[in-house]
């Protein structure tokens, strides 16, 4: 059931836009037969890699943990720019209209905050401790898992970057 949950994950992610088209196709039994290989082969890729290298059960969960940083540090980051810079917050010139987020989809508009108040100072302290925190796993995990971690992503990027120009080479096909 795990592999499909897995296959499952690239298809409703296609069927919103997040993915290429690629893996919305289903076969004779409705399961998406391309999202699974594809998840199929990326997880016997890295089991080949971990028995390669010769990785244990903690050296996995270490590389679990540590792909879950990178997106938390950005995220932490992010956030404290944010605090910072105060463009998500509400000032008393902006007569109190809700601010829509700059390329945010179908018009998601951010809670109203106002930006004189300490919850600018409490949303800073709680996005700086967010940073630090992750800058302190990051260090924890060690820069061996985190390389390991750059190379799945690199690796992942190729393969959806190769995915968008093959859909696009078929859909312009598809075209003439």
């Amino acid at each position: 059931t795990w592999s499909l949950v897995a296959a499952e994950v690239p298809f409703r992610a296609a069927e919103q836009g997040y993915m290429p088209t690629f893996f919305l196709r289903l076969n004779v039994y409705g399961v998406p037969y391309r999202s699974l290989w594809v998840s199929t082969i990326v997880v016997q890729a890295l089991l080949y890699m971990i028995r390669r290298w010769g990785l244990s059960y903690l050296d996995l969960a270490k590389i679990s943990s540590c792909s879950t940083i990178g997106p938390y540090l950005v995220t932490a980051a992010y956030a404290l720019k944010l605090c910072i810079t105060g463009e998500t917050y509400i000032y008393p010139e902006n007569d109190g209209e809700l601010i829509t987020l700059i390329g945010a989809r179908e018009g998601i508009t951010l809670a109203k905050r106002d930006g004189n108040s300490s919850e600018r100072y409490r949303d800073m302290f709680f996005a700086l401790m967010a940073l630090i925190f992750s800058i302190g796993m990051l260090c924890a995990a060690g820069w061996e898992s985190f390389f390991l971690v750059v190379a799945c992503y690199t690796f992942a990027l190729v393969v959806k970057l190769l995915l968008i120009f093959c859909t696009h080479i078929h859909t312009d096909a598809d075209q003439f």
